[in-house]
């Protein structure tokens, strides 16, 4: 709570004046019932709530129902949104000395997420009408080294996925969608997360679709999906066959 002076008092209220009053806030994120009930079931069953070799019932399922959300896409459940996007950029193969265009107003993870892989951030400003990358400043900002976009959509405002995807595909760029503050949200009928080549999502408790901590990365590519995977779930899941010694 603020504490604030009243009118016509002459001490603070946090020097022991009179309060104006009390500073409440809404509860959230709020759970239903029977997600609460659903949680100690899995808890009552003493089943492995993992991923990779100890993957659970329950990931899957929500694997499964994100997929379908995304027309299909492949869906890798991991800890954070940071995670996601981490995962996003070692599926594509970004690493030492890749430069990522990305936008600086954003939640760290979607820095750092880059750093994480020994990658370059480069900053491009953003739309004053919107907070979300400006598609018209990314071009002159394409040096030999750039190998991604990083878009962030911001408060629920999708990025101009339409311009960055031609940007990209114009210059051989993956494009990355940072789709953590805008679950369900859509760009001229098309979903954030379905336009990118991997895009990550968080679920921590502040977020649209809010659990405890988790995240999940959505892409088109098995190929992206196989490789994210032996990093985001440590190789249990992974197709070894498909990529023996590959990190």
């Amino acid at each position: 709570m603020s504490s604030v002076i009243a009118p016509n008092a002459s001490k603070l209220a946090l020097l022991g004046g009179t309060k104006v009053g009390e500073v409440t806030y809404s509860k959230f994120p709020v759970f239903s019932d029977r997600a609460i009930e659903r949680v100690v079931e899995v808890l009552r069953a003493g089943k492995a709530i993992g991923l990779g070799r100890f993957h659970s019932p329950e990931i899957e399922e929500a694997e499964l129902t994100i997929s379908r959300y995304h027309g299909g896409r492949e869906v890798l459940a991991v800890g954070s949104g940071h995670a996601a996007l981490q995962c996003a950029l070692a599926g594509l193969e970004i690493c030492n000395g890749d430069e990522v265009i990305t936008t600086p107003y954003t939640w760290g993870a979607s820095i750092s997420c880059i750093l994480h892989q020994n990658a370059i951030p480069v900053f491009v400003d953003v739309e004053a009408d919107t907070g979300v990358i400006d598609p018209a400043q990314i071009e002159a900002a394409i040096t030999p080294r750039t190998k991604a976009i990083l878009a962030v959509h911001i408060f629920g405002q999708p990025a101009n996925l339409q311009k960055l995807r031609a940007i990209a595909d114009k210059h051989g760029l993956a494009l990355i969608e940072d789709g953590s503050q805008a679950h369900g949200a859509e760009i001229g009928g098309v979903k954030v997360g379905n336009v990118g080549d991997a895009a990550g999502f968080s679920c921590m408790g502040g977020k649209v679709l809010p659990t405890t901590e988790a995240g999940y990365l959505v892409t088109p590519s098995k190929d992206v999906f196989w490789k994210a995977a032996m990093i985001g779930q440590h190789m249990g899941r992974s197709p070894e066959k498909d990529f023996p010694n590959e990190l």
